[in-house]
């Protein structure tokens, strides 16, 4: 059987310290931090005056869909 490569997580000390900081200060007054802090930098990296991050491809895939006004039989 041939294997199609695919690439796993890249993960350092930076991500691993986000993670622990979030889970111990996260909820509360700090529960969008993260989320607003992402939207702000890539929306900086690539460019672009908005961002919106969603939960999940699909989410993603919806939305970049109706942007495209593509429907039903497109």
């Amino acid at each position: 059987m041939k294997r199609i490569p695919s690439a796993g997580p890249s993960i350092t000390e930076l991500e691993i310290k986000y993670v622990n900081e979030a889970i111990r200060t996260g909820w509360g007054d700090k529960m969008r931090y993260y989320i607003d802090a992402f939207e702000d930098e890539f929306s900086n990296y690539v460019g672009c005056k908005f961002c919106l991050t969603t939960s999940h491809c699909t989410d993603s895939i919806h939305l970049a869909l109706l942007s495209l006004d593509i429907g039903p039989g497109d």
